[in-house]
């Protein structure tokens, strides 16, 4: 997984982003998932940890394991999430996690695997880690979409990918994606769920 450049870690860490992942992007990836019987969640990407304080409020009896690449994102969730007894995290590459066939009820991609130069390589493994019915909810970017500034300053990887290419992706990997996969301009959010095997 690729590390973010300077003007995109800034972005990330800023109250804009904070604010709209808590307000708008959480609440729509979040909405969707079923709670039932859930004990473990991986967030992928985990950055600065906002995206673990939401989903504990969505999973409230479910252990909680985040995952960056970034040794500094790492820090700062640890001291965000120092008080949270049912959180972990620590450093993990996407594309090669250090966790058990299907040991996970749910992983949550809040605009990670965009910044993967193996993106496939990426749902693969999330497809591995999901137990059977396991859900995949996520929000990502078909970067070609970002704007002028973004496509400018932000450093992403050659190979990019549109929803619909992102959903035959899931697929492929064994992950099915309903209905309601909301693309917006090239911001999308959907679920996916683990087919049996």
């Amino acid at each position: 997984m690729a590390k973010m450049n300077l003007a995109e870690s800034l972005f990330i860490n800023s109250t804009l982003r904070v604010r709209e992942l808590r307000r708008t992007i959480g609440p729509r990836v979040l909405e969707s998932a079923d709670s039932t019987g859930v004990r473990r969640v991986l967030e992928v990407g985990c950055g600065q940890g906002v995206g673990i304080e939401l989903i504990l409020t969505r999973f409230v009896d479910a252990e909680i394991i985040g995952v960056d690449v970034d040794a500094r994102m790492i820090q700062r969730a640890k001291r965000r999430l120092a008080s949270r007894d049912r959180v972990k995290v620590q450093l993990g590459d996407v594309c090669a996690l250090p966790f058990e066939d299907g040991s996970f009820d749910v992983v949550v991609d809040f605009a990670a695997v965009h910044h993967v130069p193996d993106w496939r390589a990426a749902l693969r493994e999330i497809s591995r880690l999901l137990c059977p019915g396991g859900q995949f909810l996520f929000e990502d970017h078909d970067v070609t979409k970002h704007s002028l500034f973004a496509r400018t300053f932000f450093a992403h990887p050659e190979e990019r990918f549109a929803a619909t290419e992102f959903a035959e992706a899931l697929t492929i990997a064994g992950i099915d994606v309903d209905d309601r996969l909301d693309d917006r301009n090239g911001h999308f959010v959907g679920k996916g769920v683990k087919r049996a095997a």
